[in-house]
Protein backbone atom coordinates (compact mmCIF):
# COMPACT_ATOMS: atom_id res chain seq x y z
CA UNK A 1 0.00 0.00 0.00
CA UNK A 2 1.33 3.55 -0.49
CA UNK A 3 2.68 4.78 2.27
CA UNK A 4 -0.02 8.21 1.80
CA UNK A 5 -2.44 5.79 1.23
CA UNK A 6 -1.32 4.11 4.10
CA UNK A 7 -0.95 7.35 6.72
CA UNK A 8 -4.41 8.33 5.77
CA UNK A 9 -6.47 5.31 6.58
CA UNK A 10 -4.59 5.04 9.64
CA UNK A 11 -5.87 8.48 10.59
CA UNK A 12 -9.21 7.84 9.27
CA UNK A 13 -9.01 4.55 12.19
CA UNK A 14 -8.26 6.73 14.60
CA UNK A 15 -11.63 8.54 14.01
CA UNK A 16 -14.03 6.43 16.61
CA UNK A 17 -17.64 6.83 14.76
CA UNK A 18 -19.22 7.54 18.32
CA UNK A 19 -16.37 9.89 19.61
CA UNK A 20 -16.84 13.28 17.71
CA UNK A 21 -20.51 14.82 16.92
CA UNK A 22 -20.87 15.11 12.89
CA UNK A 23 -19.90 18.23 12.08
CA UNK A 24 -16.63 17.92 14.55
CA UNK A 25 -15.81 14.50 12.08
CA UNK A 26 -16.40 16.14 8.94
CA UNK A 27 -13.78 18.82 10.23
CA UNK A 28 -10.99 16.08 11.26
CA UNK A 29 -11.54 14.46 7.89
CA UNK A 30 -11.11 17.49 6.03
CA UNK A 31 -8.10 18.14 7.87
CA UNK A 32 -6.73 14.71 7.48
CA UNK A 33 -7.40 14.66 3.43
CA UNK A 34 -5.57 17.94 3.72
CA UNK A 35 -2.53 16.70 5.65
CA UNK A 36 -2.48 13.71 2.70
CA UNK A 37 -2.62 16.59 -0.02
CA UNK A 38 0.40 18.30 1.64
CA UNK A 39 2.09 14.68 2.19
CA UNK A 40 1.75 14.08 -1.55
CA UNK A 41 2.66 17.50 -2.58
CA UNK A 42 6.13 17.46 0.19
CA UNK A 43 7.64 14.44 -2.62
CA UNK A 44 8.34 17.00 -4.88
CA UNK A 45 7.60 21.27 -2.57
CA UNK A 46 8.10 22.33 0.62
CA UNK A 47 4.39 23.37 0.38
CA UNK A 48 1.74 24.09 -2.08
CA UNK A 49 2.30 27.51 -2.69
CA UNK A 50 6.17 26.71 -3.65
CA UNK A 51 4.98 23.64 -5.69
CA UNK A 52 6.44 24.45 -9.56
CA UNK A 53 4.55 23.19 -12.41
CA UNK A 54 7.23 20.58 -13.48
CA UNK A 55 6.91 19.07 -10.19
CA UNK A 56 3.02 18.75 -10.84
CA UNK A 57 3.60 15.68 -12.79
CA UNK A 58 5.62 13.71 -10.41
CA UNK A 59 2.91 14.97 -7.61
CA UNK A 60 0.20 13.48 -9.48
CA UNK A 61 1.48 10.29 -10.60
CA UNK A 62 2.74 9.16 -7.17
CA UNK A 63 -0.40 10.55 -4.64
CA UNK A 64 -2.94 6.99 -4.73
CA UNK A 65 -5.16 6.02 -7.04
CA UNK A 66 -7.97 7.09 -5.27
CA UNK A 67 -6.87 10.58 -4.03
CA UNK A 68 -5.88 11.86 -7.59
CA UNK A 69 -8.90 13.50 -8.48
CA UNK A 70 -9.37 15.42 -4.94
CA UNK A 71 -5.73 15.96 -4.97
CA UNK A 72 -5.89 17.18 -8.77
CA UNK A 73 -8.56 19.98 -7.16
CA UNK A 74 -6.92 20.97 -4.22
CA UNK A 75 -3.80 21.67 -6.16
CA UNK A 76 -5.96 23.89 -8.97
CA UNK A 77 -7.72 25.53 -6.01
CA UNK A 78 -4.86 26.79 -4.24
CA UNK A 79 -3.02 27.05 -7.12
CA UNK A 80 -5.13 28.52 -9.80
CA UNK A 81 -2.08 29.01 -11.90
CA UNK A 82 -1.45 25.80 -12.27
CA UNK A 83 -4.68 24.36 -13.54
CA UNK A 84 -3.57 23.83 -16.83
CA UNK A 85 -0.63 21.73 -15.95
CA UNK A 86 -3.03 19.58 -13.93
CA UNK A 87 -5.62 19.21 -16.33
CA UNK A 88 -2.55 18.15 -18.98
CA UNK A 89 -0.90 15.93 -16.58
CA UNK A 90 -4.52 14.15 -15.93
CA UNK A 91 -4.42 13.99 -19.44
CA UNK A 92 -1.03 12.24 -20.32
CA UNK A 93 -1.45 10.00 -17.52
CA UNK A 94 -5.16 8.95 -17.17
CA UNK A 95 -6.61 10.17 -20.47
CA UNK A 96 -8.97 12.62 -18.05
Amino acid sequence: MNPHKQAFQMMEDMLDENSLPTDQKKQAKTGQRQRLFDSCIAIAADSLAKLRKCDVYRVLSEAPADDRAALADYIITGRPDLSSEVSDVLDELFGR
